[in-house]
């Protein structure tokens, strides 16, 4: 717990509008954090705990889907072959502005047997590698503007 403390001590300082010196030690931005609210560091942290807590309560059908999105339980994607998965992924790429493209690699489809693959419903690819490896990650601005849910398909 104390490394997650620590992890969001100046975060918190942030939040709460308090300027710390260039500089300041963890100890120094709880002691400021306690100073300037009031609350002890298990009151803080608590509520950082209870938002967290709350956020994974609720379900993607709860939240308002805005321009275009859809919740991702509602993103249906299937698993393709490396030759279907190559096509998918190219489309994508070329559905990105010229600027953002430099982030994804289109290989060949040898170079994705023995990968889990995946295309979404909206053209958009994810491929996981047998290592376990997240490669070929690309949107496709054609289709929804999130993507598929990754934790469901990475493991």
């Amino acid at each position: 717990m104390a490394r997650n403390r620590n992890a969001i001590a100046f975060g918190l300082c942030a939040k709460y509008g308090i300027e710390l010196p260039e500089g300041a030690t963890l100890q120094q931005a709880w002691e400021a954090l306690k100073r300037n609210t009031g609350k002890s560091i298990d009151e803080l942290t608590s509520n950082a705990d209870e938002k967290k807590g709350q956020e994974k309560k609720k379900t993607a059908k709860e939240e308002t889907p805005k321009n275009g999105t859809k919740p991702y339980n509602e993103i249906k994607f299937r698993e393709v072959t490396p030759e279907e998965f190559s096509k998918a992924l190219k489309a994508a790429y070329e559905s990105n502005p010229i600027v953002d493209r430099w982030r994804v690699t289109v290989y060949d489809a040898e170079h994705y047997k023995g990968s889990k693959l995946y295309v979404t419903d909206g053209g958009s690819t994810v491929a996981v590698t047998q290592d376990g490896d997240i490669i070929s990650l690309c949107k496709n601005k054609k289709g929804y503007k999130n993507l598929i849910k990754l934790d469901s398909i990475a493991y």
